[in-house]
């Protein structure tokens, strides 16, 4: 597909054949990542740069070819980027603002809406 971190939304919904999809927050990049790669770096550069991926959740399971097309069928009216989801987790990286806007999105993982209520906790 060749989307980027910036490109996609929290909320977007992809179809997979006739399965439905929804991106519902960033990925965190796993420790094993650097040890096979022998960067102990690596965790530290996809952090800072963003491009850690993104989670699905299946809204409407249905099987679905090994290779084929996946598309964007409904894109999210908030328009909160994956990436921007990431660096709300980041402190300091994004203003109190654009972070309280990616609380807000109804799509947003729970488990990622606490890690970002936390960074508001945390600056005040």
């Amino acid at each position: 597909m060749g989307a980027l971190e910036d490109d996609v939304c929290i909320g977007d919904v992809w179809a997979w054949a006739e399965a439905r999809l929804q991106v519902c927050q960033p990925r965190s990049p796993c420790y094993k990542l650097a040890t096979i790669t022998g960067r102990p770096d690596l965790l530290k550069r996809l952090v800072r740069t963003g491009r850690t991926g993104w989670y699905l959740r299946v809204l409407q399971p249905a099987t679905v070819p090994v290779a084929g097309p996946i598309q964007v069928i409904e894109r999210d009216p908030a328009g909160i980027s994956v990436l921007l989801a990431h660096r709300a987790t980041v402190p300091g990286a994004i203003d109190r603002a654009e972070v309280e806007a990616v609380a807000r999105v109804d799509a947003l993982a729970a488990d990622w809406r606490h890690w970002v209520l936390q960074q508001l906790k945390q600056a005040e």
